[in-house]
């Protein structure tokens, strides 16, 4: 089956655009492989302190797995988070937290409006909503509380794995004992570090640590 080939077009420091070549290979029939990720989490899942779920639907996430995942977090009191495309975000009900961003929340609310998609998301889901917006930041839907929090990057070169950093560094904030609204705070920062460097970039401790001492954490 082809690879896919993502090309991003970078001038001065900045992308510009990526391009996706070659057509992805989805599976028609994964059940064995289902069944094999199915029994690896139920034969882990006392030993972790979350889960985290990034679904890109390409084939493998299928709504009975994901409601398998959830029935076995919810079991062990394990938090699980979820970023997935909005096709199947009606698998995932009940989890701790969906992070999607404002486009992706319009579609799977059915409005355009990010505020309205929010309280839709929770109530359909019944979880709470981190939406991430881009330089406008991010809006916190934490039960009956919304929170704006604008976003944290001073210059931006290239937003690659923003997303991804956000869900990594709010999930380990939540696991280290932060709450909900301090977890968000903290990936906030992580992503405005992230997106202030070139290429596909990671966070140190360090860099986090100092970001939040000098810019108000």
């Amino acid at each position: 089956a082809p690879t896919i080939r993502k090309t991003r077009v970078v001038a001065r420091g900045q992308q510009l655009v990526r391009m996706d070549l070659n057509k992805e290979y989805i599976p028609s029939d994964n059940k064995q492989v289902e069944k094999k990720i199915i029994n690896f989490v139920n034969s882990h899942i006392k030993n972790w302190d979350a889960l985290v779920i990034s679904n890109y639907a390409k084939g493998l996430m299928t709504k009975k797995l994901a409601e398998t995942i959830i029935s076995s977090a919810r079991k062990y009191k394990k938090r699980i988070i979820v970023d997935t495309k909005p096709k199947h975000a009606s698998f995932f009900k009940g989890i701790t937290l969906i992070t999607p961003n404002d486009a992706e929340a319009m579609e799977i609310a059915g409005v355009d409006d990010v505020m309205k998609a929010g309280k839709i998301i929770q109530k359909k889901l019944n979880c709470n909503v981190l939406i991430t917006q881009g330089s406008r930041g991010m809006t916190l839907f934490e039960g009956k509380k919304v929170e704006w929090l604008p976003t944290k990057a001073r210059e931006v070169f290239d937003v690659s794995g923003a997303g991804d950093t956000v869900t990594a560094a709010l999930t380990l904030s939540l696991v280290s004992g932060l709450n909900l609204r301090q977890a968000v705070v903290v990936s906030n920062h992580a992503a405005g570090i992230v997106i202030g460097k070139r290429g596909t970039a990671v966070v140190s401790a360090k860099e986090l640590e100092n970001d939040l001492r000098a810019n108000g954490g």
